[in-house]
């Protein structure tokens, strides 16, 4: 059992998780200025109100990575392995980071200050994609079986969550509000929406879509869907859908070059990470959309693709 972890409580279908929880509250202690903003608003216990929120996401080069989001490095939370094999990354509500490497078929669990809580999750797993939690703490892991697994909070097996109709793989995985599960099927271009029992619920969408991957929901209850098929009528663009599936059309596209990672901040802004170079370049990064989709630039430019996000909200309390 990782310390400090308790089943519910976690609203995983928001991007944004809020962290600096404890049993006794926020206990404003004074800002220590020789300690990173990253490990400040990362550490529990403490008033996180003048505190930047945090980007966290796995590099290509097989470490977590943190920004704040205002593009400002923050260094390594962890180094994980040597290759670039992860792939998929996770926030519970005390701010342990669970990160999938699908070298080895495990997730392995870090606490918020990079602490080493070893192997989280291997069972029945082999090559690991994307991770979501869901509002009882359970992990969710799109394997290579074409099947989604499901894991207690305290990393015990539950056997498989979902099974995807038919031919499918699965490439990115989200909750909604009600703790739906919706998974990206990136060999049939489509979004299939489960019941929190795992009932299969059918096609949630698929227009406007080329070879799905990441997917992220914003406060609204809007599915946001990148398209990373370089060979698509759809290729390198993020799609918008309502709540209730209709399609909204293309929500962004500028600077995107086969767009891996999803997140929202608590401005509402999109943050998008790039999994190929920029044109003549052997640089990637971090693109920033307002609410509306306009572009806001990139936020960062990285050495390493970074392979997912999550965006750590530092908060007062924990009055969920």
């Amino acid at each position: 059992m990782i310390n400090g972890r308790v089943s519910g409580g976690i609203a995983a279908f928001v991007v944004l998780t809020a962290l600096g929880c404890s049993g006794a509250g926020p206990t404003n202690e004074p800002i220590d200025e020789s300690v990173s903003q990253a490990d400040q608003a990362l550490r529990p216990g403490r008033d996180a109100s003048n505190r930047p929120e945090i980007l966290l996401f796995p590099g290509s080069d097989g470490a977590i990575h943190r920004l704040t989001t205002a593009g400002r490095d923050e260094g390594v939370l962890a180094q994980v392995t040597n290759r670039g094999t992860l792939s998929g990354i996770a926030l519970d509500r005390f701010g342990n980071v669970y990160v999938s490497n699908w070298g080895d078929g495990t997730i392995h669990a870090y606490t918020a200050a990079g602490g080493d809580l070893g192997v989280f999750a291997s069972t029945g797993l082999s090559v690991t994609y994307a991770l979501a939690l869901d509002h009882q703490g359970n992990l969710f892991v799109a394997e290579g079986d074409n099947a989604i697994h499901k894991f207690s909070a305290d990393g015990e097996p539950l056997g498989l969550a979902a099974s995807l109709m038919g031919l499918g793989c699965p490439a990115g995985v989200a909750f909604d509000r009600s703790d739906n599960l919706f998974v990206s099927d990136i060999c049939g271009s489509v979004i299939r929406k489960y019941s929190p029992t795992g009932e299969y619920l059918g096609i949630f969408a698929a227009s406007g879509l080329s070879n799905p991957g990441a997917l992220a929901f914003d406060d609204r209850g809007n599915l946001f869907v990148a398209n990373t098929d370089n060979g698509g009528p759809f290729r390198n663009t993020v799609r918008k859908f309502s709540a209730t599936g209709a399609d909204l059309g293309s929500f962004a596209s500028a600077g995107l070059h086969f767009p891996s990672g999803l997140a929202f901040n608590a401005r509402g802004e999109l943050l998008v990470s790039n999994g190929e170079q920029e044109p003549d370049s052997t640089a990637y990064s971090i693109h920033r959309f307002s609410a509306k989709g306009e572009s806001l630039g990139a936020l960062a430019v990285l050495p390493f693709a970074a392979e997912g996000l999550v965006v750590a909200a530092p908060t007062r309390g924990c009055g969920h």
